[in-house]
């Protein structure tokens, strides 16, 4: 999970985790990752780093990780393989960022 935490602190500032904490990126606060091109690019890359954080966390929540990803939020705009990826790139950057601003407090 190095390589995509590593990804997230050389592409936003601490600012900008911040508000990709606070807002989430549905809202826009993931600003490189705002577009389909961007967000089905980043989950190809950390597709598998994705996929694990999704097992740990919906075990931790007694879940499938079909089950987790239906109460994920945006879950409802995913009609195609796309849109999934993007739901996806969206989780992890949320999670990461989270991850990322625990450990500086």
């Amino acid at each position: 999970m190095e390589k995509i935490i590593n990804y997230i602190k050389d592409t936003y500032n601490k600012d900008e985790i911040t508000n990709i904490f606070e807002q989430g990126c549905i809202n826009g606060a993931a600003s490189f990752h705002i577009y389909y091109e961007d967000t089905v690019k980043f989950y190809l890359e950390f597709e598998e780093q994705i996929w694990d954080m999704l097992y740990e966390n919906s075990e931790d929540q007694g879940l499938s990780p079909l089950e987790f990803i239906a109460r994920l939020n945006g879950q409802k705009l995913v009609g195609d393989m796309k849109r999934l990826h993007n739901l996806l790139c969206w989780y992890a950057i949320e999670k990461i960022s989270s991850l990322i601003l625990a450990e500086t407090e």
